[in-house]
């Protein structure tokens, strides 16, 4: 999956869905990523774990939702220390 904004390119991700955890790095931060698709496709849920030097740890939980369409939804849950966050994105593919 990449992220374009204002035409560049800012974000490449690879998303291994197959329910085992797999290392991942990023700005200085490790751990790991566990990512399952749903049973009719329509939905990828996705935990990360991650460690970085100086900062409490992170846990993310997604949910992705496809639909019929250009468009999709990604919803992420955040806990760090106590605290959690709810960030929701909408998506648009594109056809360059």
């Amino acid at each position: 999956m990449t992220t374009f904004a204002d035409g560049k390119k800012v974000l490449e991700q690879s998303i291994l869905a197959d329910g085992s955890a797999h290392p991942v790095s990023e700005s200085g931060c490790t751990g790991t990523q566990t990512s399952d698709w749903s049973r009719d496709g329509l939905r990828l849920f996705t935990r990360v774990e991650m460690s970085c030097s100086n900062r409490p740890k992170q846990t993310i939980s997604g949910l992705t939702l496809f639909a019929k369409g250009p468009a999709w939804i990604d919803v992420q849950a955040m806990e760090s220390e106590g605290d959690q966050q709810v960030r929701i994105r909408r998506f648009a593919r594109s056809f360059d």
